[in-house]
């Protein structure tokens, strides 16, 4: 029962206010002020105050009932070895709604993932958000039954399946360990966000180590022959991408995201801004010499104004895009793999680039211009050059590349 009363010193009443003693609903004594000067009504609240501590014990008593219920049944299913990671989550998720008067949030990692995307909106650049999405799709697509599994009992075992995965399909498609790299880097950023939100209790990521970038393979290049050979068969889109890439030495990227705009026919030149310096606040905008092949091909498919180049590459994620060349490489009879002195070397639509810097070499362009010309990480690469040093860099491409002979798609 709960009783009030008045503090004293030395006899003499130091409040006029009376104070409640009661028992809280786990069993301690509470004293607290009533704020009230008449001790009728400031027993009436001690009282109430009391009761609701009694229902709340009781409420809490009634809880913890239900929480030993459902350890017993699980106990009991146990024993009878019809226990598993479902019904061990559907009584997780239980627990918690009775402790904590809400539902549980059972997430998987595929929702989580398409969450996380959708979050990064407001930090990332666009063009960041285009490539978390393909790597998250490429992710997915392997994963199998993980991608369904409940984000909080996702383990590091599960991201080194992942990882292994990744590592057979590399094999299959030719690409490298900086891609592995890449993708493993996206789930991560994905995982310690949970992690650092409280969602998980732990960054089943961070065991997970990178791998060396330093590929088994060597990287090769096409011949003369084979890039014609490649042209011949190659539909619209990918016939002008094939010749504009052995023709500037320009990455897969760059050239999927050429525009119309990018081409001054007048001038004959192609302005383009290097994938790898997209980090770079300053960025380098370079230019490049359209040869009479490259113009040949735009005066066939027709001068416009406006839109993309090679609209069959560019609306292509990487992967598709490094499918559909190998097609087309298959089509053509030009072998993926090769062995030159003693080694494989295995070609990409990456491998147009190196042939670019081959034709450079083989026509005695010295190793510091060639890094020059092809943009290869060197001091060169932040130089600024003038017109004249520019017009001299075109002169020697033009001298240097062999003229290819294309098909036109009638």
């Amino acid at each position: 029962m709960a009783t009030v009363y008045q503090k004293k010193e030395n006899g003499q009443i130091k409040s006029p206010y009376w104070f409640a003693r009661f028992k809280l609903a786990n069993g301690k004594l509470k004293y607290k002020s009533t704020g009230l000067t008449k001790r009728r009504e400031a027993q009436r609240l001690a009282n109430e105050w009391e009761v609701d501590q009694f229902k709340l014990r009781e409420e809490q008593i009634e809880q913890n009932g239900e929480l030993l219920s459902y350890l017993q049944q699980a106990y009991s299913e146990m024993n009878k070895g019809r226990f598993n990671l479902d019904r061990y989550n559907h009584y997780l998720s239980m627990g918690f709604e009775t402790a904590e008067g809400k539902e549980a949030s059972m997430i998987t990692l595929t929702d989580y993932h398409a969450q996380w995307l959708n979050s990064r909106k407001d930090y990332v650049a666009g063009v960041s958000i285009k490539n978390y999405r393909i790597h998250v799709k490429s992710l997915l697509g392997i994963m199998g039954s993980i991608a369904d599994k409940l984000l909080a009992n996702l383990t590091t075992s599960d991201l080194h399946q992942i990882k292994s995965d990744l590592i057979s399909e590399a094999k299959l498609r030719g690409t490298t360990n900086i891609t592995i790299n890449i993708k493993m880097k996206t789930i991560k950023m994905a995982i310690t966000e949970a992690y650092n939100n409280g969602i998980i209790l732990r960054n089943v990521g961070l065991p997970i180590k990178d791998l060396p970038q330093d590929d088994s393979f060597i990287k090769g290049a096409f011949s003369k022959s084979e890039i014609e050979k490649l042209l011949k068969v190659a539909p619209e889109g990918w016939k002008g991408a094939i010749l504009f890439a052995s023709q500037t030495g320009l990455r897969a990227r760059n050239i999927g995201n050429l525009k119309w705009g990018d081409v001054d026919i007048g001038r004959k030149i192609l302005t383009v801004i290097p994938v790898k310096q997209r980090r770079i606040k300053e960025k380098q905008v370079r230019h490049f010499r359209l040869t009479d092949e490259m113009l040949g091909y735009l005066e066939f498919i027709g001068i416009q104004k406006t839109g993309v180049l090679f609209p069959n590459v560019g609306n292509r994620h990487c992967g598709a895009r490094s499918d559909k060349f190998r097609n087309i490489m298959r089509d053509a009879g030009v072998p993926r793999e090769i062995e030159k002195e003693g080694r494989v070397e295995i070609r990409s639509f990456h491998s147009l680039r190196h042939s670019f810097n081959t034709f450079l070499a083989q026509a005695k362009v010295s190793q510091d211009m060639r890094m020059k010309i092809t943009g290869h990480a060197t001091a060169a690469i932040n130089e600024i050059y003038t017109h004249q040093e520019e017009k001299e860099l075109h002169e020697v491409v033009l001298q240097s590349l062999p003229k290819f002979e294309w098909q036109a798609v009638m």
